[in-house]
């Protein structure tokens, strides 16, 4: 097979071409046609890529997995997977729990008789919410008001209440 120009179809290689600029409206070789050159992959003349014999059409290695429908265990909040592997029986009633800890970890007894703790400042605060369910309210309120507002629903929530616990 001989080389051809793709500027012109000499026959001599498309570097060594004596036209060296652009070509407005290019002439394609392979079909004749103006607009487009032989490389040009929509060509009609453009050879096509003819498949190898024994070559895969599609791929054959992906992996289909099965979809399989099996009814799942709720989960067990206080259940161990060591525990679950192991297959001894738990010592609650409840299936699928294990028992709580003989003693519940702490690094220093000292330090959570002091200390407030997390636990204990968000029972404080429901409490509290408990017994003034009017600030819930007036938060929603507050949320939705200008600055003059919230005073005006600040006052009007408090006369409100106070006239409620007389």
């Amino acid at each position: 097979m001989r080389t051809r120009c793709l500027k012109c179809g000499e026959s001599h290689r498309n570097s060594d071409c004596p036209i060296k600029e652009k070509i407005a409206n290019p002439i394609c070789i392979n079909c004749n046609k103006t607009g487009h050159m032989a490389n040009w992959n929509q060509c009609e003349e453009f050879p096509k890529r003819k498949p190898k014999k024994g070559e895969t059409i599609h791929n054959r290695n992906t992996i289909k997995e099965p979809e399989i429908n099996k009814p799942s265990k709720p989960v067990a909040p206080n259940l161990s997977f060591a525990a679950a592997l192991s297959g001894a029986p738990s010592k609650n009633n409840i299936p699928g729990t294990s028992a709580p800890p003989k003693k519940p970890f702490t690094t220093n007894e000292k330090n959570n008789e002091n200390c407030f703790g997390f636990n204990n400042a968000i029972s404080e605060l429901r409490r509290f919410f408990l017994d003034y369910p009017f600030l819930l309210e007036m938060g929603r309120q507050f949320k939705n008001a200008k600055d003059e507002e919230r005073i005006d629903i600040f006052y009007q929530n408090l006369v409100n209440n106070y006239n409620r616990k007389a």
